[in-house]
């Protein structure tokens, strides 16, 4: 059928053929776009390439014809070619391990159960300092959204940082594979996605990273963690015969760490940290605050070090960088300050975030208001780890606490035996939240939001941001 028009043929000549990025979806293809018809639970990406053609796509990569019934001279567009392939999902990763092999960038895998997609847009934006660098956008990090973000970078970028998410096993394994980084960092662990990371644990599978570093590659690791560690060990023969150096990195000052972070005080926008190495020390202000950023802040420094960044481009680098909305971004008026990591949450994220909040709060001068929601996916252990969140809520002595989704019975009973006694709410939905603010008054407040994705809590955030911030306070 797509024969039928010598005159098509003749346009579209594959010799020709350039392609200068990917997409899967057809209302953000571009001129030059190579589209990938990829089936969904929703939605079959094949219904889809018409449109993808009208935009611009130069080719189409199809498990079947999307085009059947189109005749070229018919169709309102000119038809561009199509690949056909046994597995759409595959083609794609096969195409972005090529573009991979053909890219001059550095190329960075960064891992970890809580703060990677700050990190790595922290990195991103050092490194930036050096070279064009790129990344995925947000937290496109699993086996569609690496390939896609790694087809849409340039391969003369001086960097690639990308992201790697996992949440059932044999993940990590798909994205080293297609990854192949030169530089492996793997920030921390903890649980999460436990319901689909089985037995092994969480460290077993996020350190499967360390079987990808390309050889004579780095593997930058944080030494801050024992199950990390009895991985790392285990690895320690193979690393060496592929000639992988290991740098350990610590925020606890751990013996053989070769490198580190400590928290010294609120800046003018942002945190203080002391850096560290056998190389160099010195210190620098980054848009953390608090102790968990030391851990963020070493894993940076080591990897922009071993790229040759000098300290002053560490520093102004820093200096420059933003998070990405969601993720620890903080917001303040006259009345309260908004500390907005609402983007998703696990026991790990969720004890850091509580603890930089409550510091936060005491460095302001300010009462500390939670609200939270439901951590998702953690199996077996989600009534334990809600009953222990509810004790770290509890010891950070909030004003009131907001609770939105599942295992409220196990976070009030860890409240409980932390003492709390204060105002404690259960919340259905965002106007039943901004019915609830009507007890409490957000004068003097820093309030927290913190919660897995299914609470979509950024509702919650946009009822507060309305009651609470007057226009052009930000």
């Amino acid at each position: 059928e797509l024969a039928q028009s010598a005159s098509y043929w003749q346009h579209a000549s594959w010799a020709a053929l350039v392609c200068t990025g990917a997409q899967i979806d057809s209302r953000k293809a571009r001129p030059g776009d190579l589209f990938f018809c990829l089936p969904g639970e929703r939605a079959d990406g094949h219904d889809f390439a018409l449109d993808a053609a009208r935009a611009g796509a130069c080719a189409i990569v199809a498990s079947r014809n999307p085009f059947a019934g189109k005749r070229p001279d018919e169709a309102d567009v000119l038809l561009p070619p199509v690949f056909l392939v046994s597995d759409t999902r595959q083609a794609l990763a096969r195409v972005a391990r090529s573009h991979r092999e053909t890219s001059l960038a550095r190329v960075i895998g960064v891992t970890g159960t809580a703060g990677k997609t700050s990190v790595k847009e922290v990195l991103a934006q050092v490194l930036e300092m050096r070279g064009r660098t790129e990344r995925n956008p947000l937290n496109l990090n699993n086996q569609i959204g690496l390939p896609l973000s790694m087809l849409n970078a340039s391969a003369d970028a001086s960097f690639w940082v990308m992201e790697m998410g996992i949440s059932v096993e044999g993940d990590m394994d798909e994205l080293g594979r297609i990854l192949r980084p030169d530089i492996g960092l793997i920030l921390n662990v903890g649980d999460a996605h436990i319901s689909g990371l089985g037995e092994k644990g969480v460290a077993a599978h996020k350190a499967r990273l360390l079987d990808y570093i390309q050889p004579s590659g780095i593997a930058v690791v944080s030494a801050d963690y024992p199950d990390l560690c009895r991985e790392l060990e285990e690895r320690l023969p193979a690393l060496s015969r592929r000639g992988v150096r290991l740098l350990r990195f610590s925020a606890l000052a751990e013996e053989g760490a070769d490198s580190g972070a400590e928290y010294a005080g609120p800046g003018r926008s942002g945190g203080l940290y002391s850096v560290w190495s056998d190389d160099f020390r010195f210190s620098l202000e980054a848009p953390f605050q608090g102790s968990f950023g030391s851990e963020n802040v070493a894993a940076v420094v080591t990897v922009a070090e071993q790229l040759g960044l000098t300290q002053e481009e560490i520093r102004e680098g820093f200096a420059r960088a933003g998070l990405p909305e969601q993720r620890f971004r903080s917001y303040s008026c006259s009345r309260c300050t908004l500390l907005d990591d609402s983007y998703n949450a696990n026991p790990l994220s969720c004890a850091r975030m509580i603890e930089a909040a409550r510091l936060m709060a005491n460095e302001q001068e300010r009462t500390l208001v939670l609200v939270l929601g439901e951590m998702l996916e953690l199996g077996v252990k989600a009534e334990s780890a809600h009953e222990s969140l509810g004790e770290l809520m509890a010891e950070a002595r909030p004003k009131a606490v907001f609770w939105k989704g599942g295992q409220w019975e196990a976070v009030h009973k860890g409240l409980c035996r932390g003492g709390y006694a204060n105002a404690a709410y259960t919340v259905e939905s965002a106007p039943h939240f901004a019915r609830l603010l009507e007890d409490i008054s957000l004068d003097d407040t820093l309030v927290l939001f913190k919660g897995s994705r299914g609470n979509k809590m950024e509702q919650l955030v946009a009822v507060l941001r309305e009651r609470a911030f007057q226009a052009g306070e930000n």
